[in-house]
């Protein structure tokens, strides 16, 4: 189980990597989602304090 989740949050990892249409915004929340998956990562216990970083919200440009 616990492979199967590290395996899913790679793949969640590569998806948020990957170039999208959105651009600035996009790479914003990347950069405030990479703490929480570090933390996930890592196993460390306390990762929600980064996960309400990780909620992307659309900001007008």
């Amino acid at each position: 189980m616990l492979n199967t989740t590290k395996l899913l949050v790679l793949i969640v990892i590569i998806v948020i990597a990957m170039p999208n249409a959105m651009g600035r915004r996009v790479s914003l929340c990347n950069q405030k989602c990479k703490k929480f998956w570090h933390c996930l990562l890592e196993g460390e216990p306390d990762c929600d304090n980064y996960k309400g970083q990780c909620e992307c919200k659309t900001e007008p440009t």
